[in-house]
């Protein structure tokens, strides 16, 4: 995961508000696969606007590395449900 520049998808600045980061992630040809919003708030992470390509899914263990690399300890929330829910408990 690496941050990005997004100003063409997200709200003008967002990426500039304290405590958000950006991520994606791209494969070996520089295509993104993944992405999210962190914002981290009151002790915790919030995960939100996940995306992946057509045809893939969010990797939700290495979705949690990244966020728990930038804000060790803090617990990570998200509005999940269903299948996506289930992979992302299984990730931590």
């Amino acid at each position: 995961m690496v941050h990005v520049d997004t100003d063409v998808v997200l709200l003008p600045g967002l990426p500039e508000v304290p405590n958000v980061s950006v991520l994606e992630h791209r494969d070996e040809a520089g295509v993104v696969m993944m992405g999210a919003v962190v914002h981290k708030t009151e002790g915790v992470v919030s995960l939100a606007d996940l995306h992946a390509t057509v045809g893939h899914a969010v990797d939700w263990r290495r979705l949690t590395d990244a966020v728990t690399t930038l804000h060790p300890g803090c617990p990570v929330v998200g509005c999940e449900r269903g299948l996506e829910l289930e992979a992302a408990q299984d990730a931590g």
